[in-house]
């Protein structure tokens, strides 16, 4: 009987090609992630796509979020978004990190909740409202999965896993966006 034999993971793919023996274990770069400088030209696979559900405007002195950590300093269009942690979106780039609305950045205000987040919507066009689209990672302006790692003192490989169940997933075919649209437009 072959004893099969298999040392390399992601890093050691792109470091030490010698090492490869009979298999290699890809992990973070079947996400597109390099996890060392030598993998360069991966692109990130993974895409996290929500819909805005309740949009209102905030006067100064309103508060946003558990313990109502965010205050606002002037009116802001805030837009409530159905992810939280127990999604696997993590709480700790509360007040921190962006995530892409309408095609403008908007911030993450307030503590991300167990199941919902809001971000500030002021400097976004007024056009946006309740069911527009909202990027957390793999958008133009919003953060990274390697953004939010950073961000929270991780890694990138755990935010990527770190996406719950309940999270419905669409798996693509030849790169088509198809089964995205429909998902989203019919979800």
């Amino acid at each position: 009987q072959k004893i099969v034999r298999h040392a390399a993971n992601t890093a050691c793919i792109f470091r030490y090609p010698q090492a490869h023996a009979d298999m290699v274990r890809g992990g973070i770069a079947l996400y597109g992630y390099p996890p060392v400088p030598e993998a360069e030209g991966l692109m990130p696979a993974m895409r996290w796509v929500t819909r805005g559900v309740f949009v209102k405007t905030i006067q100064p002195g309103d508060r946003v979020s558990y313990g109502g950590v965010f205050e606002a300093k002037r009116p802001t269009v805030v837009m409530t978004l159905p992810v939280g942690y127990a999604d696997g979106y993590r709480r700790g780039i509360s007040g921190k990190g962006c995530v892409l609305v309408s095609g403008n950045r908007a911030s993450i205000i307030g503590r991300v909740c167990m199941d919902q987040m809001m971000v500030d919507l002021s400097a976004v066009p007024d056009t946006v409202q309740e069911g527009d689209e909202a990027i957390l990672w793999g958008g133009t302006v919003s953060d990274s999965a390697e953004d939010i790692a950073r961000k929270t003192d991780t890694i990138t490989y755990e935010v990527l896993c770190g996406v719950s169940r309940r999270v419905p997933r669409v798996y693509l075919e030849h790169g088509t966006t198809a089964a995205v649209e429909d998902w989203i437009l019919n979800d």
